[in-house]
């Protein structure tokens, strides 16, 4: 065996700012350096960060921009070929896009392909749906491991008869612990400090339902009251539109991505993720982690309640109304000081060193193959 075991990340290229890419950068900086040695591949254009810089310091990003007009899958495939790669990852929410990058990985002569299924109930055409369904059932002869953030994510991938192996998204529970100098500092800083911060996280795309959101909040009756999205995505202009026909664009704030969701988290007062659908919702485990009331759609999976007196989950059929009084019933009870919760999450094996450590197992199985 090699000194270290090389793995190639796809389909993670939003470097640790969301969703599946948030999953794939916690997981590779939590593994040994000395064993593994983790790239990226982007198929983005190249956005410095200090994500980028974290993982160069152990492995590379390679950024191969699909929308350029040189961009060739030809040339893809060579660049990844010359650098040898032992392991490609592939992270995804359907079995189409898994298999189109496995075959990419195949042709650059990588013979160990892990799927990471990392998405369920989502939305599709039916012409993409009956596309989907072919490549599931070619998928498994493709990959040799199979992954999953949850049990209803890899029966959306792989199907029901077909087995793979349940990896929890973990995870840095300490940096995500509540912090009172933190939150001070924070609130300084965005001139919070008489007001009632509700926040969310999100890619700023249809299935994470902003609009709903927006409106939810023009009719919640908290004095001092804004509205704080962090997060970037096509729906930016639109959105903003929206809050300036609601008359609330004075009480929205739009932050674009941030390097520090973690320490902005602790800032806010509560927490809303009122998603259309998630493969799992990983954002609200960190809210919880943070110690923020934290309410949820139902579309966002169960298996995100870590700590029960924090989590309220709300149908999305209730309606603006009911969503908004949910909000002004906790804020009744919102304080400065906030518990430290990071033993639920331990408890439930959400740890993100937990989680690395089993995938480390995974890739040292894969190599002796």
């Amino acid at each position: 065996m090699k000194n270290k075991i090389k793995v190639l990340q796809v389909g993670a290229e939003n470097f640790g700012r969301g969703g599946r890419s948030v999953i794939a950068y916690n997981l590779a900086m939590a593994m040994n350096p000395q064993k593994i040695e983790n790239d990226f591949l982007s198929l983005n254009s190249y956005e410095e960060s200090k994500f980028v810089k974290k993982i160069n310091e152990n492995g590379e990003v390679i950024f191969a921009n699909k929308n350029s007009s040189k961009f060739k899958y030809s040339k893809l495939v060579k660049q990844i070929k010359i650098r040898d790669y032992d392991i490609a990852h592939i992270h995804a929410d359907n079995a189409y896009e898994a298999l189109k990058m496995a075959l990419v990985m195949r042709m650059a002569k990588i013979n160990k392909i892990i799927i990471h299924a990392h998405n369920d109930n989502v939305r599709y055409s039916w012409l993409k749906n009956q596309l989907i369904k072919v490549c599931k059932f070619i998928l498994p002869y493709i990959a040799t491991e199979r992954l999953a953030c949850t049990q209803a994510a890899g029966t959306f991938m792989f199907g029901n008869k077909v087995k793979f192996t349940i990896l929890k998204d973990g995870i840095d529970v300490k940096s995500y612990t509540f912090n009172e100098i933190t939150r001070k500092k924070v609130r300084k800083i965005f001139n919070w400090n008489n007001n009632f911060i509700i926040g969310t996280v999100a890619r700023l795309a249809p299935q994470k339902n902003l609009p709903f959101l927006l409106k939810v909040f023009k009719k919640v009756n908290i004095k001092n009251k804004k509205l704080v999205v962090i997060g970037s995505g096509d729906e930016l202009q639109s959105l903003k539109k929206i809050a300036r026909d609601l008359n609330i664009s004075n009480k929205v704030y739009f932050l674009g991505n941030r390097d520090n969701v973690n320490e902005l988290l602790q800032g806010f007062d509560v927490f809303i993720l009122p998603s259309l659908y998630e493969g799992f919702g990983m954002v609200a485990i960190e809210a919880q982690a943070s110690g923020l009331p934290t309410i949820v759609s139902d579309g966002v999976p169960l298996d995100t309640q870590m700590v029960d007196e924090l989590y309220y989950r709300k149908n999305l059929s209730a309606g603006i109304n009911k969503w908004a009084q949910l909000i002004e019933k906790i804020s009744t009870n919102v304080t400065e000081l906030r518990e430290n919760t990071s033993r639920f999450l331990i408890n439930k094996g959400y740890d993100i060193l937990k989680s690395a450590e089993q995938l480390e197992k995974i890739y040292m199985k894969e190599e002796k193959l």
